[in-house]
C-alpha cells in the first residue's frame, strides 16, 4: 500500500484508511496468507503526528479482517532509493537555511535501504499466525535537525538553523 496524496476532499488520512481496508478486504477474500506493511516508527508517546497516526491505523485496519499482518515500522531510510532521503538531501541543497518547526527535535533511528530490504526479505518468509509488529533502526539515536546537519556536511554546505515552535501559516 503507498500512501495517499492526491487532490480530493478526504484528508489523507481518510483515503489511507479507505485504502487500507479495501486492501485488507481483497486480501481476506483472496485468501492471501500474509500481508506485509512497511510503517514508521511509532514514538511512546500519546502525541503522534498526523502521518504516524495514519501509519499506525492503517497498522490496525490491515490486521482486522484476520490475515495475519507482519508490520516493519523504520526510521528515517538512507538511500539513493528511499523515498524520504532523497528529499532531504534536496531540502539542504536547495534552501539557504532551515526553520525548524517542534517535530525537527523528535528522535529518529536511521536505517540503511539495505538493512530494510534485508528485514523485508526475512519478513516474507515467515509464516506468522498473528499479527506482529517489527521495529528496525540504525544504531544513531538522532534528531531531524541533526540529519539535516549531517546531511550538510556531507554535501559541504553550510545550513544556518532557527528554530520557529509554530509555523505561521
Amino acid at each position: 500500500m503507498m500512501p495517499s496524496a492526491k487532490l480530493t476532499q478526504a484528508s489523507f488520512e481518510d483515503m489511507d484508511a479507505l485504502l487500507a481496508d479495501n486492501f485488507a478486504k481483497a486480501a481476506s477474500y483472496n485468501k492471501v496468507q500474509h500481508i506485509v506493511f512497511m510503517s514508521g516508527l511509532i514514538p511512546n508517546t500519546n502525541e503522534l503526528s498526523p502521518h504516524l497516526r495514519s501509519r499506525l491505523e492503517c497498522e490496525q485496519i490491515l490486521g482486522s479482517y484476520g490475515v495475519p499482518v507482519s508490520t516493519l515500522r523504520a526510521g528515517l531510510i538512507i538511500g539513493s532509493k528511499g523515498s524520504s532521503y532523497p528529499i532531504l538531501k534536496k531540502l539542504v541543497e536547495r534552501l539557504p537555511g532551515l526553520l525548524l518547526p517542534k517535530w525537527a527535535y523528535n528522535i529518529t533511528l536511521p536505517v540503511a535501504i539495505d538493512d530494510v530490504i534485508d528485514g523485508l526479505y526475512k519478513i516474507v518468509e515467515r509464516n506468522p499466525n498473528e499479527n506482529e509488529s517489527i521495529d528496525i533502526g540504525g544504531p544513531s539515536h538522532m534528531t531531524y535537525k541533526d540529519l539535516f546537519k549531517q546531511t550538510a556536511e556531507v554535501l559541504d554546505k553550510r545550513l544556518p538553523t532557527i528554530d520557529l515552535p509554530i509555523i505561521p501559516i
